[in-house]
């Protein structure tokens, strides 16, 4: 019996100890030679606060993956094992810890408590049909800390799915449903197979690389962050906003929904087309703010012909380098103020509104270009904002004469030599004068037409190139009203029968304006390769008008005005006409004048469309108010004509005279026989009195304050068109020289004696109109 009992305690001891073993460590327990097989709804509910696979076979390890469900279940604090799993859940109101990598190949069933990652991370790696991407996120614990989909099977994110760190997708079409919000975290993130966008994808603060395609679809939303984000294609109908990350990608970006840019920057690179902006697709190159940069190493492509589409910078700062072509086959192009574009390839447009604020700022910075014009594309291409010619290489004009205008509402900087000479219309317009400026660098200039309009009196303007500026006393005034300047290098004036290279500028400078006004100084410039052939005076540069290719040009001078030609033999060239005063100085801005002998005014106005030429011709020196011979006022040059001038005379001209007559200034100085050096004695080469009312040559009258004898005014008597011509027919009045008015008296008059008897010597006299002589004439030696 004692043994028996003995046996019995045995056996209750042994099993007890089983009982408390088991109830101990709750483990799925899979040794050496064990078998575990689940069906399609087998279930491991893993209840233990502790509980594990363990063993001497653990299930779960690689190679081993735990077939069916595993679900841990506790209502308490629980560790979800690292293993292999066929399908995962996690249940119970307890919290559920990750304290390692976790595989999935089927599903994850998240429910019940919060899930803590720690440092692990989630892999949904099945290799076909659909995986389901369990949205974990900041009300369940926070998000995954890494997530990774790294084979073949396809991946769905239907929720709001919060990734901490590190984000992987290396294979299976990633799609991001309507209803999902995949945000990504701190880590270095990448996909490298194709996301499909149907809701919300938002990266991190970290960076990352998609490696094949984005199609963010119509409805979906993409958005960037701080960290960098780097791609090869976007194909987008939806919404993509970048932000403060540096974005960059190589393949291309395909654009109907709305694409925007972000504080940061954005560059795509490795030439080709690499933005498509399609129809309806709306790009918003500027962020929202700060100074974005968006940079495109290919060629931009803007097709967005639907209403609302096309590339618009909504105000905001920042700049577009297309480092490429951009055409706009449609669609709109918008720059608002502060913003810059700058393309270094072709800017073509076939269609679509381009509206520029004249603030914005269009750079043409590349090689060889040709620019764009707008003057005949109405409300659609207005004008650029402001415009800088700059690069590498040089610019022309369009050679369709219906885009060869460019209009610039803003300022113009130059540092590639502009040629706007491949079409009548082409011509470089600055519309908004009073607030513009024009910078040249590098001695470069802009070949064929140069137009401001709106200009101002008193502010210089700046034309073709740096040293070739115009001030107006009065500036062209009313509808349409402008100057303009057509310089061609290397060129001859066509209206000059004398013109010359041997003493000539080799340039032909074409003025054309409407509405007038008054250029009180001008100053042109010109290069050395102009002056092939030259070997004139550099002393007697001045400006002359060409109105007739049979006729010599004509003189551009008036009262007061001076020559300053202190930089005409250094780099840059350039001569300047200035001086006098208000209403002194001006060259009268006027069309419709007679250039031939019957205008007064002839010489200080300037017909639209003749040539402006440099010249260093002798020029005559030309009478422009009524006065005496020696008074320096007289003259167009501020200075009394010597013996190599030819004098011409369009007023009462007196000499021999002691007062001044007709009320004129009597001038201080004594004058006696052309009293100035020169040519024994001579007053001038040659004086034509020309084909004007008024216009004559007085010498002598009765006053004898002088002094006794002969009192001889002379021309030179020997060389080359010496002598008095006289072309004035007008008919003179006699009587008393101090009660005859001064309208009176036409041609030439040589008073009579009085105590001296006035005598003019010269070597020829030509008399086409009135010669009254009461002294002497003296003809040859």
């Amino acid at each position: 019996m004692k043994r028996n009992l003995s046996r019995i305690i045995a056996v209750v001891l042994i099993f007890g100890f089983i009982i408390t073993e088991l109830a101990l460590s709750q483990n799925f327990t899979n040794n050496t030679g064990g078998t575990y097989t689940a069906g399609a709804n087998g279930v491991i509910r893993m209840k233990s606060i502790s509980g594990v696979f363990d063993g001497t076979a653990e299930l779960g390890l690689i190679g081993s993956r735990i077939q069916g469900t595993v679900d841990w279940r506790q209502d308490a604090g629980q560790n979800v094992q690292p293993r292999y799993y066929t399908k995962l859940a996690t249940s119970g109101t307890g919290v559920k810890s990750f304290t390692g990598d976790v595989y999935i190949l089927e599903t994850y069933l998240p429910t019940g408590g919060n899930r803590v990652y720690g440092t692990s991370t989630v892999h949904y790696d099945g290799t076909t049909g659909t995986q389901i991407i369990a949205p974990e996120n900041a009300t369940n614990g926070g998000g995954y800390y890494n997530l990774d989909l790294p084979l073949a099977s396809l991946k769905t994110n239907n929720g709001n799915t919060v990734v901490q760190n590190v984000f992987t997708h290396a294979n299976g079409v990633l799609t991001n449903s309507g209803t999902g919000d995949l945000q990504l975290g701190s880590g270095i993130s990448t996909s490298d197979a194709d996301v499909i966008n149907d809701g919300t994808i938002t990266l991190g603060t970290g960076s990352f690389t998609q490696t094949t395609n984005i199609n963010n679809n119509s409805g979906a939303n993409f958005n960037g962050n701080s960290g960098a984000f780097n791609f090869v294609n976007i194909i987008n109908a939806g919404t993509v906003t970048l932000a403060a990350g540096t974005s960059t990608g190589t393949g291309l970006v395909t654009n109907t929904g709305t694409f925007n840019m972000g504080t940061g920057s954005l560059t795509l690179n490795g030439g080709g087309n690499k933005f498509a902006n399609n129809s309806g697709g709306v790009f918003n190159p500027a962020p929202a703010s700060g100074d974005g940069v968006f940079q495109v190493n290919g060629n931009f492509i803007n097709d967005a012909g639907s209403p609302g589409g096309g590339v618009n910078t909504l105000n905001r700062a920042g700049t577009i380098d297309i480092v490429g072509d951009f055409t706009n086959t449609s669609g709109s192009l918008t720059l608002t103020s502060g913003q810059t574009m700058s393309v270094s390839g072709a800017f073509t447009r076939a269609a679509g509104q381009f509206t520029f604020d004249a603030a914005s700022t269009f750079q043409y910075d590349g090689g060889a270009q040709t620019l764009l014009g707008n003057t005949n594309a109405g409300g659609e291409f207005v004008s650029y904002g402001n415009l800088e010619l700059i690069g590498t290489g040089a610019k022309t004009s369009g050679t369709s004469a219906g885009r060869g205008g460019v209009v610039v509402a803003g300022n113009l900087t130059v540092s590639q030599e502009t040629d706007m000479t491949n079409n009548d219309q082409a011509l470089i317009m600055i519309h908004n004068g009073s607030n513009n400026d024009v910078n040249y660098s590098g001695g470069v200039e802009v070949r064929g037409k140069f137009r401001w309009e709106g200009t101002v009196a008193g502010t210089p303007y700046t034309f073709n190139n740096d040293e070739t500026i115009i001030t107006f006393e009065t500036a062209p005034s009313g509808v349409g009203s402008h100057l303009t300047l057509d310089i061609r290098q290397q060129t001859a004036p066509l209206l000059a029968q004398n013109f010359s290279t041997a003493t000539d500028v080799n340039r032909r400078i074409v003025p054309t304006y409407q509405g007038g006004g008054k250029i009180s100084s001008l100053q042109v410039m010109w290069e050395s390769t102009d002056e092939v052939g030259f070997t004139g005076d550099r002393d007697l540069f001045r400006f002359a008008e060409g109105y007739s290719g049979s006729a010599d040009m004509q003189k551009v001078s008036r009262q007061g005005a001076t020559y300053n030609r202190a930089n005409t033999n250094t780099s840059p060239r350039f001569l300047t006409y200035a001086g006098g005063g208000p209403g002194l100085n001006g060259i009268d801005l006027v069309d419709g004048y007679n250039e031939d002998n019957t205008d007064v005014n002839k010489y200080f106005r300037f017909e639209s469309g003749n040539d402006l030429i440099i010249t260093a011709t002798t020029a005559p020196i030309i009478s422009v108010t009524n006065g005496r011979w020696t008074n320096p006022g007289t003259w167009d040059e501020g200075r009394v004509p010597i013996a190599s001038d030819n004098a011409e005379i369009n007023h009462v001209v007196y000499t021999g005279i002691a007062t001044g007559p007709f009320g004129t200034d009597p001038w201080a100085d004594d004058e006696i026989d052309g009293s100035l050096p020169g040519d024994a004695g001579a007053a001038a080469n040659s004086i034509r009195i020309m084909n004007v009312a008024n216009a004559t040559l007085l010498i002598g009258n009765e006053d004898n304050t002088m002094g006794a004898g002969e009192r001889i005014f002379r021309t030179r008597l020997v060389g080359a068109n010496v002598g008095i011509f006289n072309l004035n027919p007008g008919p003179s009045a006699g009587g008393d020289i101090n009660t005859t008015p001064a309208s009176s008296l036409n041609g030439l008059w040589v008073r009579p004696a009085s105590v001296f008897t006035p005598v003019l010597g010269t070597l020829q006299i030509t008399n086409t109109g009135t010669v009254i002589n009461n002294g002497i004439i003296e003809i040859g030696n």
